[in-house]
């Protein structure tokens, strides 16, 4: 993960134990001083499984090129190959790949956490092959 878009309370799978992990401002504290990446931090790739941990009501709509999706009042947009993501009419976040990068959006958009239900976010992350 890059050590500039963590924040406190991002989730991440700890490259040890291969677990679910959120970020600490202990972490932080470190990871400024290293001043790098650290692959310790491994991102959550930001799949369907993913969206289903989302608390909150989520509303989607399917076309043939790509998936709208309304969380948290925003829309936002799947391409088809279900991998890039940007919120219509405001910006454009073709480079959301990861649950980080999503939380840290909705964070900076709404000023709330991404409500997300960490007891099926670790089972999903048991799935994930390393």
């Amino acid at each position: 993960m890059k050590t500039k878009e963590m924040r406190v309370g991002d989730y991440y799978i700890d490259k040890e134990s291969k677990e679910l992990c959120k970020i600490t401002p202990a972490d932080l504290i470190n990871l400024n001083y290293i001043g790098e990446d650290d692959d310790d931090y491994i991102p959550i790739p930001l799949t369907r499984e993913v969206f289903l941990c989302i608390e909150s009501k989520i509303e989607g709509y399917c076309f043939k090129d790509k998936i709208d999706l309304y969380i948290l009042d925003m829309l936002f947009a799947f391409n088809r190959d279900y991998k890039s993501i940007y919120e219509l009419d405001t910006y454009s976040f073709e480079n959301i790949h990861y649950l980080h990068q999503l939380q840290n959006l909705c964070y900076t958009m709404t000023g709330m956490e991404l409500p997300i239900d960490e007891n099926e976010l670790k089972e999903y992350v048991k799935t994930i092959e390393l």
